[in-house]
């Protein structure tokens, strides 16, 4: 399975079916030349195939968030199961964030 794809600026990382401890490391591995060789300006995390995901995979997400940020650029989550987006929700209503 494809893990990510990287063109003009935009990055995507297709996000297993379980993101743990494993599954985060072989990513954050994996595209760690990408990140620092290129400008990752846009990051899309899709979460169409994810059904489990651990505290491993929440800092993939949020240390990949913070390189991308801090440079000025945008990150989005698309195909986020419902419950996620409600615990989301309830864990910071008044952050921007843009879950799609």
């Amino acid at each position: 399975m494809k893990k990510y794809d990287y063109m003009d600026g935009v990055m995507v990382y297709y996000l297993p079916k379980e993101l743990d401890h494993y599954s985060a490391e072989k990513i954050k591995k994996g595209s760690e030349d990408i990140f620092s060789d290129k400008e990752v300006r846009y990051l899309i995390f899709d979460f169409d195939k994810t059904v489990f995901m651990d505290s491993s995979g929440i800092g993939l997400l949020t240390g990949r968030y913070r390189k991308v940020h801090d440079k000025g650029g945008s990150v989005f989550v698309i195909n986020v199961p419902l419950p996620t987006k409600i615990c989301q929700e309830l864990h910071a209503p008044h952050e921007n964030k843009k879950i799609l």
